[in-house]
């Protein structure tokens, strides 16, 4: 989050990029609220690409949370895109730009690359391109895959947690939450705790996972013994 901070004071935009589950939502949310709270900028909005999948819905879902009665606004004030624009020229913002991979070119020969659409993803760029240029807006995209330019550079990785520190982060959850079954002595709790982290790799989406899995009533989640 630093990293990104500091990017975002001298540019117009950083991508969080990394894995599928491993935080790169997350980190950008916490980006933008921290951004607002310490008054860096007035407030902010969040668009999920994999939802708003073409640059008029992204436009208009920015607008509904920036531009009070947009509905009605639309008809009497201009054009959406005028409207927005007008709304970053008077207030800093900041825009995160969720799930940016669901409108990239897929892998040549795949599927999905049969039904993808260049322009889409032309016009998203584009639309991108030209908030950024209005008044301090900032942009936060979060990607699986590197992102075209003009949105190339500023790259933050989002990478799977070191062993010693996943190690230590699932001990605490699991103990803090009282989830861990009762092994036979302490170092036979460490030792599954290392084998958990080392079944699914340091993934960070495991964590929350597995935890709601011993958070489940008995009944919908058969109790394990700490071997299992």
């Amino acid at each position: 989050m630093l990293t990104a901070e500091r990017l975002l004071a001298g540019e117009r935009y950083v991508v969080f990029q990394g894995d599928g589950g491993e935080g790169k939502t997350t980190l950008a949310a916490e980006l933008a609220r921290w951004l607002v709270f310490t008054r860096r900028f007035r407030r902010g909005a969040f668009a999920r690409l994999d939802q708003d999948g073409d640059a008029r819905k992204v436009l208009y879902a920015i607008g509904e949370q920036l531009v009070p009665g947009y509905l009605s606004a639309r008809a009497e004030s201009g054009p959406c895109r005028q409207l927005v624009e007008r709304a970053l020229a008077e207030q800093a913002t900041v825009i995160v730009l969720d799930n940016m991979e669901s409108v990239l070119a897929p892998a040549p020969g795949s599927e999905a690359h049969l039904a993808f659409e260049p322009e889409t993803l032309k016009g998203i760029m584009g639309l991108c391109q030209a908030l950024a240029k209005h008044g301090e807006t900032r942009l936060i995209f979060t990607s699986r895959e590197p992102l075209p330019e003009p949105f190339s550079r500023n790259l933050v990785k989002v990478d799977r947690l070191d062993r010693p520190d996943a190690i230590r982060l699932v001990g605490r959850v699991l103990g803090e939450g009282k989830l861990m079954p009762d092994a036979a002595d302490p170092g036979e709790s460490e030792q599954e705790i290392e084998k958990l982290v080392d079944a699914v790799g340091c993934h960070a989406a495991a964590w929350s996972c597995w935890r709601v899995r011993w958070s489940l009533p008995a009944c919908a989640a058969p109790r394990r013994s700490s071997r299992s």
